[in-house]
């Protein structure tokens, strides 16, 4: 209920447009009804504001508040309502048709008011196409007929705020010609500001689309054009002003008098390019040292969630090795599918910086489609098995290849995947395709799930967009996914689309991929998935060193578990002495150790002669590009990225025995 009582500044300006629009109109209609012609003549010119007009503007204000207030079918209806009042007096002009009595019916027999007008009571034509102009957006801005049709709404007040500026500049002026020109350009001053105020309204109400949408924009185009804006149209009347002052001065033609108005715009103009200048040179520094600031908290965010998250991960590996009651197994299982869910929220984290510095990088390959699709579908199995899912995989016999990142396309159909997997009823379908059309791999993941309503369509690849963000829907998820896999498709050349009716119809993505010109080529081995390899025996003497005790003695119990012989550290002197004392196959190291960092304890090492053939391992939160650079430069061999993938630990341990035998 409080959200429902709260309204944002934008929705304050928008009822304070409308509620100037709806009062100004009754006290106008109040001037006919009370026989005071000044209320419909604001500034004496003798062109009244006609009484059907008071009522298209007192409608027009109701909609602009009902807005706000959410109520989509009252706007609609005081839309038609406005739209007919336009339309009806613009058909009598185009036609040439008197409806009198339908014209006259509120001008209470007045015979004021008549001056300046076609026909008396009925609205001018430039009024008329205004009105009949905001009518229809205020119908288009309802969404009732369909919410697409909502990104048109703004554009039709354009115009009419087009029409309204170029009477009320005449008004000001007193350049009856702008404003008095019988059917072109007849409209009354109050008139024109009332279209002003409901135009503005209506296109603050719509901020997705249109001017808003520049307006809004956080970057340095929508930073100008805030700061522009306002300063050019006052420059444009403070310079009308001055030639006018000039004219009455008969000044204006002399040859001295045009070039003083000359030098005037001159400095005015450099001086306005100059402030802007500097103001976008003072924001881009702000925004640089804002992304600076949000990388900064981000890349610690990421180690300090990943310190809790690694012992979970090992003590759940020690549990999975026990074995125990169904009970027991289930619990296991439920805790795994929620770790691998925590996972995924803080690599998403460090996919916010990575999309928005462009600073993801590839490792192509020839891969073999095939086997990617399989093992992104057997990962996840947990997901759909909790909700009891069908999940029906049609791939092609003949061998499918692609030039690109086996991880990175692995993580490509993951994240549409997990995505079907949470935005679905339980008992649902879901159905992966892949063919080859042409010179392209196509991939289809559609689901039978919640759909996407079709004014989200085209904002579901944008970052931080959710589809469903209301609480009985907890989904889950940072919005980074679809933005991330969008970045991905386009980095390997493809496209990828979302396709849905709607609410309840279920969704589809396709992505569509170059397929490799070496299509007889063989993929490479790394191209498919492989099975942890088997360690009979005792293989590794292994020193573990972390400050977080429970990472650290979990993780050697894990590795003690499948026969390794472990020894553990908790800071960075100890892990030094400890190397020195035990002479370890592996070490290990955490990079944020108390006493002496995880890398001045490798360089350490290193220098020492029994350091030198070390395998030294950088088991760290921290993931970023450059925090992989520094561990290589101080002299890791391998970088892995808390909570660790146990069976890649293994894969690399299985290396290691290989190149030492």
């Amino acid at each position: 209920m409080e959200s429902r009582r709260s309204f944002s500044l934008r929705d304050t300006i928008i009822r304070g447009f409308g509620l100037f629009a709806l009062l100004g109109g009754l006290l106008s209609l109040l001037g006919w009804v009370l026989d005071v012609p000044p209320l419909t003549d604001w500034t004496g010119s003798g062109i009244s504001i006609q009484p059907n007009t008071t009522v298209a503007v007192m409608s027009a204000g109701a909609a602009l508040i009902a807005l706000t207030l959410r109520r989509r079918w009252v706007v609609f209806v005081l839309g038609i309502v406005v739209a007919v009042l336009g339309a009806t007096a613009l058909l009598q002009y185009l036609t040439d048709v008197h409806l009198g009595a339908f014209n006259t019916a509120l001008m209470f027999e007045r015979t004021w008011g008549r001056s300046g007008v076609i026909d008396p009571g009925r609205m001018g034509p430039p009024g008329a196409l205004c009105w009949t102009l905001i009518g229809t957006a205020f119908v288009l801005v309802s969404g009732v007929v369909t919410r697409r049709t909502r990104r048109y709404a703004p554009y039709l007040p354009l115009v009419t705020l087009a029409i309204a500026t170029l009477s009320t500049t005449g008004h000001l002026y007193q350049a009856s010609a702008l404003y008095a020109g019988s059917r072109l350009t007849v409209i009354a001053f109050q008139t024109a500001v009332f279209i002003t105020a409901i135009s503005f309204g209506l296109i603050a109400s719509v901020p997705q689309f249109g001017p808003m949408r520049l307006l809004r924009d956080d970057g340095t185009a929508g930073f100008v054009a805030r700061r522009a804006t306002p300063v050019i149209i006052l420059l444009a009347f403070g310079l009308g002003w001055l030639r006018l002052e000039a004219q009455d001065a008969e000044w204006l033609g002399s040859a001295a008098a045009t070039a003083a108005r000359t030098v005037i715009e001159m400095v005015l103009l450099l001086g306005l390019l100059w402030w802007t200048l500097a103001a976008i040179r003072r924001h881009e520094a702000a925004l640089l040292e804002s992304r600076r600031r949000k990388d900064e908290f981000l890349a610690v965010l990421a180690h300090e969630l990943r310190g809790p998250l690694a012992p979970l991960r090992n003590t759940l590996e020690i549990v999975k090795r026990l074995g125990g009651a169904p009970a027991l197994q289930q619990a296991r299982e439920t805790m795994d599918r929620q770790l691998d869910h925590l996972v995924r929220l803080v690599d998403d984290l460090i996919d916010v910086s990575r999309i928005t510095h462009n600073k993801i990088e590839l490792r192509p390959e020839h891969v073999e489609l095939a086997p990617i699709i399989r093992q992104v579908v057997d990962g996840a199995q947990p997901l759909a098995a909790a909700k009891r899912l069908q999940v029906d995989v049609r791939v092609p016999t003949e061998a499918i290849v692609v030039y690109a990142d086996p991880v990175r396309l692995s993580q490509i159909f993951s994240n549409i995947l997990n995505n079907a997997c949470r935005y679905i009823t339980p008992d649902g379908s879901i159905r992966v395709t892949a063919e080859r059309r042409g010179h392209e791999a196509v991939v289809s993941i559609r689901d039978s799930g919640f759909g996407i309503p079709s004014d989200k369509l085209d904002y579901v690849f944008e970052m931080f967009t959710q589809v469903d963000t209301s609480f009985e829907r907890p989904l889950g998820g940072l919005g980074v996914g679809l933005a991330l896999v969008k970045r991905l498709v386009e980095m390997h050349g493809g496209k990828v689309s979302a396709h849905s009716a709607g609410p309840g119809t279920g969704s589809e993505f396709v992505v569509r991929l170059p397929v490799a010109a070496e299509q007889r080529q063989t993929p490479s081995p790394g191209s498919a998935p492989r099975a942890a390899p088997a360690f009979p025996g005792a293989t590794h003497r292994i020193l573990i060193v972390d400050d977080n005790v429970d990472a650290a003695t979990t993780l050697a119990e894990l590795l003690g578990a499948t026969g390794h012989e472990t020894h553990v550290a908790f800071d960075g002197v100890e892990a030094f002495q400890a190397a020195e004392r035990l002479r370890p196959d592996v070490a290990l190291l955490d990079i944020g150790l108390p006493k002496i960092g995880g890398l001045e304890v490798c360089r350490r090492i290193r220098e020492q002669p029994w350091g030198k053939r070390m395998i030294l391992v950088a088991l760290t939160g921290l993931g970023q590009n450059e925090d992989r650079r520094k561990s290589m430069a101080a002299g890791f061999d391998r970088h892995i990225v808390k909570p660790v993938d146990y069976e890649a630990l293994l894969r690399l341990l299985g290396e290691q025995r290989a190149v030492s035998a």
